[in-house]
């Protein structure tokens, strides 16, 4: 399905985030620079699917879990923001571990080592 793209108004992306802020999953990623395309500044929230892996040893491989969840790659589609929707998430220095042999953390740092959200709906 093609993104559907609507006008909004500006409005400062932290302001406008700040009532969402405590909703589970609710992604702001705020760019302050200048790009060739203009200042983008994305809010998500309500992922379609959420993909996580915990600490290690893991018992199915966290990136493979992830390509399955994202499915076929689509062809690129024209919108005036360079992100449209997709996968937002935290991806801990451990799992670098799902990679190459690394040696055990001493610790772990987060519950899970990767959080994935797989957003519809963007605000640019």
């Amino acid at each position: 399905m093609a993104p559907v793209v609507l006008p909004i108004p500006y409005r400062d992306p932290v302001v406008a985030f700040a009532p969402l802020a405590d909703t589970p999953m609710a992604v702001l990623l705020d760019s302050a620079l200048e790009t060739a395309q203009g200042r983008a500044s994305y809010i998500a929230v309500d992922p379609r699917r959420v993909i996580s892996a915990g600490s290690s040893p893991w018992a199915d491989d966290p990136f493979a879990m992830l390509a399955a969840a994202l499915g076929a790659k689509q062809d690129p589609v024209d919108i005036p923001v360079p992100f449209a929707g997709g996968a937002i998430g935290l991806f801990a220095y451990e799992l670098g571990g799902a990679l190459e042999a690394l040696p055990p953390p001493k610790a772990p740092m987060f519950a899970d080592e990767m959080v994935v959200g797989v957003y519809d709906l963007i605000a640019a």
